[in-house]
Parts: C-alpha cells; sequence; structure tokens
C-alpha cells in the first residue's frame, strides 16, 4: 500500500469516526431527532384533532371525527405509565392533586390550523392532565371545540374546565358515554358533531 493510500484510509476512517459521534450525541441530548420541541410536519388538513387517550376511546372518537372531517389527527403522548389499575389510580390522584403530566412534543404545530378539536377522557369530573399539558404548552390556537368521553361525570363541567383551559369558548362540543363508545352506539352523534362543524 502506497503512502497515499495509507493517508487517504486514515481520513476515511477519521470521517467515519466523527459520523458516528455526531450520530451518538444526536440520540442521546436530542432523542434522536435534531429539532426536538419543533414541528416536524405541516399541516395537511385546515382542522387538526388532538387527543390523549389512556384506555384506547378517546383515540376511537378522535379517528371517527378526523375521517368525518378529512382532518390531521395528533395524539398526546404521556411520559407517565398509566396502564391497567395502578395507571387509572396515578391518573385519578394526579388530577385531584393537580399535578401536572409531561407530555411530548407534537409532530405539528396546532396554530397552523383554523380550528383544534381536543379530545379527553374525564378524570374525576375534569379534563385529564395530559390535556391540561396540552394547553399549558399550546396557548396561541385558533377556534376550539371539544369532545370528551367519560363514565357519570357532568359534561358542562367537563366543557367549562376546558374553556377555561384553552382560553376561550368552543365553536362546539361533543359528550359521550365510555359504554356508548364501546357499544358503537356513538356515530350517530359523532355524525351530528361533524356536520356541525361543516357549517
Amino acid at each position: 500500500m502506497s503512502l497515499v493510500q495509507k493517508i487517504l484510509l486514515i481520513v476515511a476512517i477519521v470521517v467515519v469516526g466523527l459520523v458516528v459521534l455526531v450520530g451518538v450525541a444526536l440520540t442521546r441530548w436530542g432523542g434522536g431527532k435534531a429539532h426536538v420541541g419543533r414541528a416536524v410536519r405541516l399541516p395537511g388538513a385546515k382542522v387538526l384533532v388532538v387527543y390523549y387517550s389512556r384506555s384506547g376511546t378517546t383515540a376511537k372518537v378522535a379517528d371517527a371525527i378526523a375521517a368525518g372531517l378529512g382532518a390531521d389527527v395528533e395524539p398526546i403522548v404521556d411520559t407517565a405509565d398509566r396502564d391497567g389499575v395502578a395507571g387509572f389510580v396515578r391518573s385519578l390522584r394526579d388530577t385531584m392533586g393537580k399535578r401536572p403530566a409531561t407530555i411530548k412534543p407534537l409532530t405539528v404545530d396546532p396554530s397552523k390550523y383554523e380550528l383544534v378539536i381536543v379530545g379527553t377522557p374525564v378524570w374525576g369530573n375534569a379534563a385529564s392532565t395530559p390535556v391540561r399539558a396540552f394547553f399549558a404548552q399550546y396557548r396561541a390556537l385558533p377556534k376550539v371545540a371539544f369532545f370528551i368521553t367519560d363514565g357519570l361525570s357532568s359534561h358542562e363541567v367537563v366543557f367549562r374546565d376546558l374553556e377555561s383551559l384553552a382560553g376561550q369558548a368552543p365553536v362546539a362540543t361533543l359528550g359521550l358515554a365510555q359504554g356508548e363508545v364501546l357499544a358503537g352506539q356513538d356515530a350517530g352523534r359523532v355524525t351530528g358533531f361533524v356536520a356541525s362543524l361543516r357549517r
């Protein structure tokens, strides 16, 4: 191997090493993303459906609303483990103690939409703590609408809670019982909610 070939080999090894180091640094300090906490995709529609769902019930409604409106849909991802009975108890305790949730950054900027529809399960007759964290982080929202899934809570109390968090009155609301959604009896009311938002 000539001297020139040896020098080129050493340069190649150094370059590869630097690329690997930069990749490790981005993964360690940026969660694998170069722009942590920033929107990474542009709106694909005029409406955004953003929701938190612990058990999947609220997610089911969110998907139906988004499909009916041709809207973008974005889950709110909580960093706490809320699965199972222990997660349910933790969720209620956090709500009653007004402990803020820590959520992952959204992949879109809600302020870029004409309408943001926010969905939440009801915890202790109030909005879930991940949705409360969403409103704390994203205050500059356009028009809003709300939907909730719950057991036996007062819908009006929860909608007033959401209105206070959003800092504005909603253009429409939808309150569904969890059992109604699980039994597939919510389609008509979801269709009516979607129709009211199209006007």
